[in-house]
């Protein structure tokens, strides 16, 4: 190839790789202002993982939490959120004055085995999720926030709980990637209340991180916490929840669900 057809090819490519660019910033635009504008008349706004779907079935929070939403609560749970993407999602909520933000911290300080969010190649990861988990359904005329909108299936079973173990642990407590983007965030929306939440395990999962890994996991939520000056709900400091409360690894059965929803709600009722 020629020197002058080497450097027009790389110029196709750099024009290409901006229209992308200039594609894909569009497009998170107008998918985030139709979050913002869904965000606005929610008082109560629950962010997390699918965890959070299984642990609160109904996404305006049912009888047990919408009481103490003084409004409308909405939870959002996604299958593989990253801490990117509960960032996003929160600072939408936040600039949509939504009154109260419930954040799972499980993403933000621990990482299941082969993932490693923290690295600079991860952000075009976050950009394909994105587009996985909002901007698709935009275009597809869905609701943008219908990947997280979602109940759990029903189907759910410990038959390839052992697989699952094997594939996501041991678990790595790291921290926060973007500690400085969370402090930011609280203290640049003082009137929103920022929480953040731990989600239980079941017997078999705390076993493969171990005593000392759970202390650690909690530890690092408890500092987390405190660094962005925020409230934390620890569910289940002690590691006592039995199988009855899962349906595998992580997820919560309906006993699980009605206990951690009761549990939050006391909790919630005692902040000052």
């Amino acid at each position: 190839m020629k020197r002058s057809d080497t450097v027009r090819f790389f110029g196709m490519l750099a024009a290409a790789a901006v229209m992308i660019a200039v594609v894909i910033a569009t497009l998170n635009g107008r998918v985030n202002k139709l979050r913002m504008q869904r965000f606005e008349d929610v008082s109560m706004l629950m962010l997390g993982t699918s965890l959070f779907r299984y642990a609160i079935p109904d996404p305006s929070g049912g009888p047990v939490l919408s009481d103490i939403a003084d409004g409308n609560l909405l939870r959002l749970g996604y299958s593989g959120a990253s801490e990117g993407q509960l960032l996003q999602l929160a600072r939408l909520g936040a600039q949509a004055g939504v009154r109260k933000i419930a954040i799972e911290v499980n993403p933000i300080v621990s990482r299941f085995a082969g993932r490693d969010e923290c690295s600079a190649s991860n952000r075009w990861k976050e950009v394909y999720n994105e587009i996985r988990l909002s901007a698709r359904p935009y275009l597809r005329g869905r609701d943008v926030l219908s990947g997280g909108l979602g109940e759990p299936p029903q189907d759910v079973t410990t038959a390839n709980m052992a697989a699952d173990l094997n594939l996501l642990y041991p678990l790595r407590v790291e921290g926060p990637c973007l500690g400085p983007a969370w402090v930011d965030l609280v203290a640049s929306h003082p009137s929103t209340i920022f929480i953040f939440v731990t989600m239980p395990r079941r017997l078999a999962a705390r076993d493969r991180i171990g005593a000392d890994g759970m202390a650690q996991f909690n530890s690092a939520a408890i500092d987390f916490a405190q660094s962005v000056g925020s409230d934390l709900f620890l569910v289940d400091p002690d590691g006592s929840w039995g199988d009855e409360n899962f349906v595998d690894q992580a997820h919560q059965s309906a006993i699980g669900a009605e206990r951690f929803q009761r549990t939050f709600s006391i909790w919630h009722e005692a902040l000052p």
